[in-house]
């Protein structure tokens, strides 16, 4: 992995008072907290954790971010917007706002991304408001985010305003009297902008006082079993947008601030973990913290908001926005090119050289393991090995660990894994069932009848025992891709096979 180096090293201190002063290091927890992100989520795509947040994150705090993330993350969401021609979801519209803000964070446009324009569904208000607040408050997040033209944006302010509860906070709920920390905090932020309009200006002066008043001793928010990171990051992304200082009187209490309060979460050397009681690193977490620091960074160097992205470089939009495939050249059949084309744009794959995939190689039991856990974009898992053959050198490490503890693959032993052993068909089989219950698949393969669902194959009776439901799961969600009579159970898979199944896993037959 790319190491992400700042050129300088820059210590913030706050001083709160008059005997009190806190210094840390915010360059070096952006640093390894980005690092974390990266090593664990190495396949962004349009996602709540592991995707878009994760690249916005990355962008706003000034990381250094390999090429190849960002072109991986931009045809990752360029393929998922095409596939779902540009319907994101029916109901749930701040999935086009998170995606929005992504993209427009690596100078990608949202108006031309896999062939559509996400930002015209926001300007659908009631679909929108569907969600209450959150929808208006990200819509107004993504659309003031490069000042996109938005003709509903009046509305959604309007919409904000007029939610306010009677404590002068925001809850998610309509009609709830009790705001809510997280939510008051999230309309600050996108309140901010409108500080000239006195009715903003009035909001944000009231949900500040609210949670000034809800800071407690610690300089966190909540009590000791609800006191999260992803609160404290979204109330100093706030104050942040606000233009409130961090050592502002309001906001210390007992002597700590919220920064304070953000980096009792930190864990050196990783990331952030979601409570005081948590002793790992958590994606989701460290994403906010990251951002939250951020935007701490930009204040400090009187940058641009972490949300005011006027200041991204937009002269290659047209180009970022367009993924780009990889012919090769040594596949002559159409449906082997077709699922090789679209897993190497999206990041599942890669050829063995510039020009060549070798669809007749066989696939090594490492390879199979990164193959399926990009496939399901799921999270690195750090730490130990399970297996003796597996060690924390091996590029494999992380997926084979990863796939291991989502119950996708298992050893040849209970300490071996046997990385560099051929994956047989039986085997692919087996690991691309699991992948498939996983990701949501109907799983009624307990009660599949193999012998009526593999007799076309006239070796059917080949297949282990410990195969047989699972090829059967594969071929009733036409996930096998053998037309001949024979199925070979035992012959080990090659790449072309693998793409296919893949393929079809993804629904893409």
């Amino acid at each position: 992995m790319k190491r992400l180096l700042f050129a300088v090293s820059i210590a913030f201190i706050i001083y709160c008072g008059n005997a009190y002063a806190q210094e840390y290091d915010i360059n070096k927890a952006i640093n390894e907290t980005a690092g974390y992100i990266i090593e664990n989520a190495d396949n962004p795509t349009a996602a709540s954790v592991g995707g878009d947040w994760a690249i916005f994150a990355l962008s706003r705090c000034g990381c250094d971010i390999p090429d190849e993330y960002i072109n991986r993350y931009l045809n990752n969401v360029s393929a998922a917007v095409a596939e779902k021609q540009g319907i994101l979801h029916e109901r749930k519209y701040t999935e086009y706002s998170r995606v929005i803000l992504g993209l427009t964070s690596v100078g990608a446009d949202p108006r031309n991304i896999g062939g559509f324009d996400i930002i015209k569904p926001l300007e659908d208000y009631e679909r929108t408001i569907s969600q209450g607040i959150n929808g208006a408050v990200f819509a107004l997040l993504a659309a003031d985010s490069q000042k996109y033209e938005l003709s509903s944006r009046n509305a959604y302010l309007d919409y904000i305003i007029s939610s306010r509860c009677p404590d002068g906070g925001f809850a998610l709920g309509a009609g709830s009297s009790v705001s809510d920390t997280d939510i008051t905090a999230l309309a600050i932020s996108a309140l901010a902008k409108y500080k000239n309009d006195a009715r903003a200006a009035e909001c944000i002066e009231s949900a500040l006082d609210l949670l000034s008043r809800r800071q407690n001793e610690n300089g966190g928010f909540g009590s000791a079993l609800s006191e999260t990171c992803e609160t404290t990051a979204q109330v100093i992304t706030a104050m942040c947008e606000a233009g409130i200082p961090l050592d502002d009187p309001a906001f210390v209490k007992n002597g700590k601030t919220t920064l304070d309060d953000l980096m009792s979460y930190y864990i050196p050397g990783g990331g952030f973990a979601h409570s005081h009681s948590a002793v790992k690193v958590d994606q989701m977490s460290s994403e906010q913290g990251l951002y939250a620091l951020a935007a701490v960074k930009r204040a400090s160097e009187g940058k641009n908001t972490l949300y005011d992205m006027t200041d991204v470089n937009t002269e290659n939009t047209t180009a970022l926005s367009v993924p780009s495939v990889k012919h090769f050249d040594d596949i002559a059949d159409e449906s082997v090119k077709n699922s090789v084309d679209f897993l190497v744009s999206a990041g599942i794959i890669n050829g063995k050289t510039e020009n060549t995939f070798e669809p007749q190689s066989t696939v090594t039991r490492a390879e199979f393991a990164a193959i399926i856990s990009r496939t399901l974009n799921i999270t690195l898992v750090p730490g130990n090995s399970y297996f003796n053959d597996v060690s924390e050198n091996d590029w494999f490490f992380g997926v084979v660990n990863s796939a291991y503890e989502h119950g996708i693959i298992k050893g040849v032993s209970d300490t071996e894994f046997n990385p560099y052993g051929n994956v047989t068909r039986e085997e692919a089989f087996v690991m691309i069932a699991r992948a498939a219950v996983l990701s949501g698949k109907d799983d009624d393969s307990g009660s599949t009848d193999t012998a009526d669902t593999l007799t076309r194959f006239s070796d059917h009776a080949e297949i282990s025992d410990w195969a047989e439901k699972s090829a059967a799961l594969c071929d009733k969600l036409g996930i096998i891709p053998y037309k001949s009579d024979n199925i070979m159970p035992q012959t080990s898979i090659l790449r072309g096979e693998t793409a296919l199944m893949l393929y079809g896993l993804l629904g893409r037959k």
